[in-house]
């Protein structure tokens, strides 16, 4: 899996397993890294196949639409058409030096970011903000190169924290119960979250600690989590290699007229979740994982 904790990426071994599709270089001039994103020329994507077309607004002081519309393979490998278009709005800031990119993917507004300075003889694109959406996206830190994945099972989530909402693959879904915000922490209704993924969760209200077990089994991967709410405490196991992971939750898991909420930040350790950094991410929690 890769990893991408506070803005910093790195991989470990179970990538390098995976078939990269493709992948492109730093030491190409046509990409560049950016405040730990990478940004690439409009032409890197034309020789991918895609289309790209600029949509200025008059009068509009340096406002404009750039849309990105892959065709319906890429790499050898068929694709979403919902999710085959971007769209991206661009503002710039002229006093900054500085460009805000919004990326419209399904037509929900999801990655907000900045590109700088700003370069008047081309356009500059966020790689994962347009191919995300189709594949993981994945970064060797030490060769400086972006890898390209093909992973079916792979959950790109923005938790709304503002109206209680959850972006899961590019569809918007209301959480019912709502979310609890607590100190600076946002908790999350675990069981309507794990159903919204599809998977399985269960109840027994004795186990062998003094605490109820919750046990998450995955709609795809072969592991289960067992969680204890009572002693802050949950258990990883991989069912093909039987081993296990012990994880002491850093905030309590809170019961609210029989329902649990768990704080984000522990629901993101025990996904095993890649966590990513955008300009809303104060409000807004962006992470991915397979399940």
């Amino acid at each position: 899996m890769i990893y991408c904790l506070s803005g910093t990426v790195s991989a470990n071994k179970e990538n390098s397993e995976k078939v990269v599709l493709h992948s492109i270089p730093l030491s190409n001039s046509n990409a560049k890294l950016i405040e730990n994103k990478v940004f690439v020329r409009s032409n890197i994507l034309l020789e991918m196949g895609a289309t790209i077309s600029w949509k200025p607004l008059e009068g509009s002081g340096g406002v404009g639409y750039i849309e990105v519309s892959f065709p319906t393979t890429l790499f050898g490998e068929p694709i979403s058409v919902k999710k085959s278009t971007i769209k991206i709005k661009i503002v710039n800031n002229y006093k900054t030096g500085y460009q805000l990119q919004c990326y419209n993917v399904n037509k929900i507004e999801y990655y907000t970011l900045l590109y700088g300075p700003i370069d008047s003889r081309h356009f500059w694109i966020s790689i994962r903000s347009v191919l995300e959406p189709l594949f993981k996206i994945g970064w060797d830190q030490e060769k400086k190169i972006v890898l390209i994945y093909n992973e079916v099972y792979f959950y790109r989530t923005k938790l709304l924290s503002e109206s209680s909402e959850v972006i899961i693959n590019y569809e918007l879904h209301k959480l019912k119960r709502g979310l609890i915000k607590q100190n600076k922490e946002v908790f999350v209704p675990l069981r309507e979250f794990i159903e919204l993924m599809k998977g399985e969760i269960t109840y027994s209200p004795i186990s062998e600690f003094n605490s109820p077990e919750i046990i998450i089994k995955p709609t795809n991967i072969n592991k289960e989590i067992k969680l204890y709410p009572q002693i802050d405490k949950a258990i990883l196991i991989s069912n093909d290699s039987k081993e296990k992971r012990e994880i002491i939750l850093t905030k309590k898991i809170i019961n609210r007229n029989g329902s649990y909420f768990i704080g984000v930040n522990d629901l993101i350790l025990l996904l095993q979740a890649e966590k990513h950094i955008y300009l809303d991410s104060d409000v807004n929690i962006y992470f991915n994982f397979e399940f």
